[in-house]
C-alpha cells in the first residue's frame, strides 16, 4: 500500500472523533477521488463517537463504528476499505444492546479480527467489556460469551491489543479504576492499574512493541498530582509508571476526548505515544518514545486538537492533528529510525 493512503485511513478514525458528521451506512462500491473524504458511518453519529480499525493481512482496513437504530438498541458495524480505498457494505458486528461504547480492534497471529467494546444488555450480567471475533474477511462475527472482563458495571471506551504471545490485552477506565485484562476469561480478575484510587483516569489504549514482546497501556490522568498523559510496561511483569515529557504544564493539563494515541513501529522496535503540549491551549503535537527522556515534536497550530499516531510501513509514523475550529488536518511523517520528523502537510 501506498504511505499517502495509509495516512489518510489512519486519519479517519481522528476525523470521526472530532464530531465531522457522519454519513449513511456505505454502500458496497462508494469511494471517494483522491483527496476526498468517504464517509463509512451512519447519519446519527455523535461528537464523542471515535472509529477503531485495525488492517488484515489481505489489506482491508476493517472500521468498526457504533449504530443507533433505536432507542436502547445500539450496535457495532464493520465498514471494510479496499486498499484502494473502497468502502464496502458495513457489516454487524454485534447488534441488539441496550448501549454499547465506542470499539477497538486488532488482529490476532492467526490473521482474525478481535474487538472489544463496552456493551450493555438486559440482564446485570451483560455488562463490562464485549468481545466479538471474526474471520480476516470481516463477515460472520462471534461473540465471546457474556463478557471478557471480570466487572460487570459499564465502562468507557476500551483499548485493545495483542501480546506477544498472542493473547488479547485490554484496558478500560471508569470512576477510580483504571483496568487491565490479558486474556478473555472473565474469572481472571481484572488489574487496576490506579491504587490509589484518585480521579480520574481516561481513555487508555495498548500496544505490543514486536521486538521486545513488551505490552504498554498509555491512558490521559487528571488526578491531583499525576495529570498529563502516561505509559505503563504491562507484559511481562508490571513496569513503572512513567510521565510523557511535555504532557503538563506545572500540575496543569489539556484534556482530551479520544484514546489516548500509541502505536508499536511496524518494524525495528519501540512503542510511540502522540499527544497534546501545552496549556491552557494545546499548541504543540509531540511524539514521545516510551521511556525516552524527551519527545520529538511533530508540528503545532493555534489549537491543536485529537493528536494521533499510526505506524506506517518501514518503521516510519505518521504524527496528525486537528486544527480547532477548521476543516484542516494536519500530519507529518518519521524517518525510518522514527528519530526525527519530516515536513508538515495539509489535509
Amino acid at each position: 500500500m501506498s504511505t499517502r493512503f495509509c495516512l489518510l485511513v489512519a486519519v479517519a478514525p481522528l476525523l470521526l472523533a472530532s464530531g465531522v458528521e457522519a454519513h449513511p451506512d456505505a454502500s458496497a462500491g462508494a469511494a471517494g477521488r483522491p483527496g476526498v473524504w468517504t464517509r463509512v458511518t451512519a447519519t446519527n453519529g455523535r461528537n464523542i463517537d471515535e472509529a477503531g480499525s485495525a488492517r488484515t493481512a489481505d489489506g482491508t482496513l476493517h472500521v468498526l463504528w457504533q449504530r443507533r437504530s433505536a432507542p436502547l438498541r445500539e450496535g457495532i458495524m464493520n465498514t471494510r476499505v479496499s486498499p484502494a480505498g473502497t468502502a464496502v457494505a458495513a457489516a454487524v458486528v454485534l447488534d441488539g444492546l441496550k448501549a454499547v461504547s465506542n470499539a477497538d480492534v486488532a488482529v490476532t497471529p492467526d490473521g482474525r479480527l478481535r474487538a472489544f467494546f463496552m456493551g450493555l444488555g438486559t440482564t446485570a450480567e451483560e455488562g463490562g467489556v464485549v468481545s466479538a471475533s471474526a474471520p480476516p474477511s470481516g463477515v460472520g462475527w462471534t461473540r465471546e460469551g457474556v463478557r471478557v472482563s471480570s466487572s460487570s458495571q459499564a465502562v468507557g471506551p476500551v483499548g485493545a491489543a495483542v501480546t506477544a504471545a498472542g493473547q488479547p490485552v485490554f484496558a478500560y477506565a471508569m470512576s477510580f479504576v483504571l483496568g487491565l485484562h490479558v486474556g478473555l476469561n472473565r474469572q481472571v480478575a481484572d488489574v487496576n492499574l490506579a491504587p490509589d484510587r484518585r480521579c480520574c483516569d481516561y481513555l487508555p489504549d495498548v500496544a505490543t512493541d514486536r521486538a521486545t514482546g513488551e505490552s504498554y497501556v498509555a491512558w490521559y490522568s487528571r488526578a491531583d498530582g499525576r495529570r498529563g498523559v502516561w505509559a505503563q510496561r504491562v507484559v511481562p511483569p508490571l513496569g513503572p509508571q512513567m510521565r510523557a515529557p511535555g504532557s503538563v504544564v506545572g500540575d496543569r493539563s489539556v484534556g482530551q476526548d479520544q484514546r489516548t494515541a500509541i502505536a508499536a513501529r511496524s518494524t525495528g522496535g519501540g512503542v510511540y505515544v502522540a499527544y497534546c503540549n501545552g496549556y491552557p491551549t494545546c499548541k504543540g503535537a509531540l511524539l514521545w518514545r516510551v521511556g525516552a527522556p524527551s519527545a520529538l515534536r511533530a508540528g503545532g497550530s493555534a489549537d491543536v486538537e485529537d493528536v494521533n499516531v499510526a505506524a506506517a510501513p518501514e518503521g516510519r509514523l505518521w504524527v496528525m492533528w486537528h486544527e480547532g475550529g477548521s476543516k484542516t488536518v494536519y500530519a507529518a511523517r518519521t524517518n525510518r529510525a522514527a528519530t526525527r520528523l519530516g515536513a508538515v502537510a495539509k489535509v
